[in-house]
């Protein structure tokens, strides 16, 4: 008898034991695929992409200024569009320069484009969510991103609101310590000033940027960059006052081969061959 208890009281915990471990896992799935949940994972990995280029932007234009402060250096926030104007007050706010930084137009779950502050002290990229409460908004026409005010998209200083935010500080933002490689050696051409002014160009998406390796003139599928696009024809077209070191190596970047990055065997002396510039 007593062993039928004992038999009968480890099958009941066996039970409760599968019984709770079952509940556990339908919990952590519900979980796992909240709305909610999945949105902000959503925001957060896109946020963090555009971090990652507002700070590879602000690198490569400190690397080319003289300023003591990073911050000044992220580009001003933009229209609809995703084109930083030149010039921006101090404290500014509107959406993400998505062009500008070359992520292309980045929106969250609700597909709303994401926007943009930058301040003295700090710069925050934002997710606005879905309208809440009496927040207004026209639908794009045509366009990428809706319209309206400020106030419709963003809870700014609310606690309950839907908002999803990242910032950047001036630690953030790396400070440029040399933003070209050494001079090569005294090859034909070396030490023009209209190849360094193209060359600048290419080694500041290529060498001092947010993903070392990786070829940052490339924007989305197989575009490249404008300035890349640029720079290249300038050198090319400045030959021979261009060694063929620094044309070879423009001509590299901007190659099938290196699309990408920098590991096949044509691409790894990219940076040693702009150094002959």
């Amino acid at each position: 008898m007593r062993i039928r208890t004992q038999r009968g009281a480890a099958l009941l915990a066996l039970v409760l034991i599968t019984v709770l471990g079952l509940i556990a896992f339908l919990v952590s799935d519900l979980v796992r695929h909240n709305p909610k949940r999945v949105a902000e994972r959503s925001a957060n990995e896109k946020l963090g992409q555009a971090r990652e280029a507002l700070i590879g932007h602000a690198s490569r234009a400190w690397c080319a200024g003289t300023g003591n402060q990073a911050l000044p250096y992220l580009p001003c926030p933009s229209g609809i569009d995703g084109q930083a104007p030149a010039s921006c007050p101090g404290t500014a706010i509107n959406r993400l320069p998505w062009s500008t930084i070359g992520t292309g137009p980045l929106t969250d779950a609700a597909g709303e484009c994401f926007w943009f502050e930058r301040g003295g002290t700090t710069a925050v990229v934002y997710a606005p969510g879905a309208a809440e409460g009496g927040q207004s908004r026209n639908p794009a026409a045509g366009g990428l991103c809706s319209s309206g005010s400020q106030a419709s998209f963003l809870e700014l200083g609310v606690p309950t609101s839907n908002d999803i935010r990242l910032t950047i500080t001036e630690s953030d933002i790396p400070k440029p310590t040399a933003c070209r490689p050494p001079g090569g050696p005294g090859v034909p051409g070396n030490g023009n000033p209209a190849c360094q002014a193209a060359r600048d160009v290419f080694l500041s998406y290529l060498v001092f940027s947010p993903s070392p390796g990786a070829n940052n003139c490339r924007t989305t599928g197989n575009n490249y960059r404008q300035e890349c696009i640029d720079a290249a024809a300038a050198i090319n077209n400045a030959s021979p006052a261009c060694s063929s070191q620094c044309v070879n190596a423009a001509n590299a970047a901007m190659s099938a081969a290196c699309r990408q990055n920098f590991q096949g065997a044509s691409c790894r002396n990219i940076e040693t061959d702009f150094g002959g510039c």
